[in-house]
Formats: structure tokens, C-alpha cells, sequence
């Protein structure tokens, strides 16, 4: 039993130092995408709310994003955990920010 996990564990190590070696050599080719040309040029423009939209839009699951179907937002999560359900985005918010 004990040489069965000894032949595992060496075949994990030669595995696992293969693929780091192959990671290694591949170099710019690691990465299926090139880099955005907006975060070549400021690397923290994701930071910012208009990149950070964008990028969720345009991204990998865009269809997590659902149309506000009540108004105001009424929270479904725990308030025991999470506070009040009530949001803080209130209709004169969304108007100040619109204009």
C-alpha cells in the first residue's frame, strides 16, 4: 500500500514540474488573450466604474445583468445578515446622476 501512494505522489511531483516547465517555455503564449489596449495604456482603468460596466457587458456572462422590473429595489437577502432590504438608490439619486 505505502509504495502504491509513493508511485502516486512521484507522478504527481514529475506531473505538476512538467506542466510549470511547459508554462515556462510557452511564455507570451501562456495566454489565450492579448491584453486590452485600455489597460496597456493605465492599468488601473478597470478600476473605474465606466470600465468596470463595460467589461460586464461585454463580458464572459453578460447575462447575469436583469432588467429592474420594481422600483425602489427591495433586497431578498437576509437582513439579519445583510440589513435592511431597503436600497439606498432612491429615484432623486438615479435623476442627479442622469443629468
Amino acid at each position: 500500500m505505502k509504495h502504491n501512494e509513493d508511485q502516486k505522489n512521484i507522478f504527481k511531483k514529475l506531473l505538476l514540474s512538467s506542466l510549470i516547465k511547459k508554462a515556462v517555455n510557452a511564455g507570451e503564449d501562456l495566454f489565450k488573450y492579448s491584453i486590452l489596449a485600455i489597460i496597456s495604456r493605465d492599468r488601473f482603468s478597470w478600476l473605474r466604474d465606466n470600465e468596470f460596466a463595460h467589461r460586464a457587458l461585454a463580458g464572459v456572462n453578460p447575462v447575469n445583468i436583469e432588467k429592474l422590473k420594481e422600483f425602489p429595489i427591495l433586497s431578498k437577502l437576509d437582513p439579519a445578515i445583510y440589513g435592511p432590504p431597503e436600497s439606498l438608490i432612491t429615484k432623486e439619486l438615479i435623476d442627479q446622476e442622469l443629468e
